[in-house]
């Protein structure tokens, strides 16, 4: 069902540790997993994952990885292009993003839902005309501080508590991205249901 896997993030170096670069960071794992790699596409102006024949991993296996390399606020732009070029449909894709509505550690695989707020999903329902993909929120809530704009808080890194803990929730993460690709399912409801029940 799912064909291409979405992590969003900033592609400046200097970001790449902060909470908004949750979703990269995911990605990166699913990647790592999988003993595949990233590299440029000016194209689609994303960082595409790739098998060792240097071949794009779709149509040919299972799923495209893609980490765009706009700026957050931008991700539909790359989106747009990908799906257009392989014909995928909004309902194969999933996207993996921070959330601050969310607690940290928690993680949610969710359809067709509005955006709360998060701008890189916004790009993404203005580029592609829907809301009807998944995504997989990745939670980074509480605001540590009442002084912290909510764009400084995203920006900033994780704390050292929160650290210690990013490797167990990753790993949690890239397992229910791989349950997606796994699990047969009639419709969006009924994979997530599965999924929610294997967890359990």
């Amino acid at each position: 069902m799912v064909k291409l896997i979405v992590g969003l993030g900033n592609p400046d170096q200097k970001l790449q540790n902060t909470r908004h670069n949750f979703g990269f960071m995911v990605i990166d794992a699913w990647a790592k997993n999988s003993g595949i790699g990233f590299v440029f596409n000016k194209k689609f102006n994303a960082l595409i994952a790739q098998n060792r024949e240097q071949k794009f991993l779709f149509p040919t296996d299972k799923v495209i990885l893609t980490k765009p390399q706009t700026m957050m606020n931008n991700s539909g732009q790359s989106i747009k292009k990908i799906c257009q070029y392989f014909k995928i449909k909004p309902e194969e894709i999933l996207v993996a993003h921070d959330e601050n509505d969310l607690p940290f550690g928690n993680l949610k695989l969710i359809f067709d839902k509005s955006t709360a707020g998060h701008r890189g999903v916004e790009s993404i329902i203005n580029q592609l005309k829907t809301q009807a993909f998944f995504r997989l929120r990745l939670g980074i809530a509480p605001q540590a501080s009442a002084n912290l704009s909510l764009e400084d808080f995203v920006l900033h890194d994780f704390n050292p508590q929160e650290q210690q803990s990013l490797p167990n929730i990753i790993k949690k993460a890239t397992e229910i991205i791989s349950a997606t690709l796994d699990m047969s399912a009639d419709n969006p409801d009924q994979l997530i249901s599965r999924i929610s029940q294997a967890k359990s």
